[in-house]
């Protein structure tokens, strides 16, 4: 709820964690807040649907656990 004030669309994904919440609870939950929701299985799908419907002026927020983030990161390439 508190990421509705700053975007309206919100890609739901998970991790290969045992831990991790179910991606389906999260996308369910996340459709109550956000315009727009899309479901990705994985963070680098996720990252790529974020690519393709990024306007010029968009951003990509990334936000969860230690995991994610560090998932993330290797997907985009960033490293340290």
């Amino acid at each position: 709820q508190m990421l509705k004030s700053s975007a309206n669309t919100i890609i739901a994904t998970g991790l290969d964690y045992k831990r991790a919440l179910d991606t389906r609870i999260l996308f369910d939950v996340s459709k109550q807040y956000f315009d727009i929701s899309y479901c990705a299985s994985n963070v680098n799908q996720a990252i790529c649907i974020a690519k393709k419907i990024l306007s010029n002026e968009g951003l990509i927020i990334i936000t969860g656990s230690l995991y994610t983030v560090a998932e993330a990161r290797e997907w985009l390439g960033i490293i340290g």
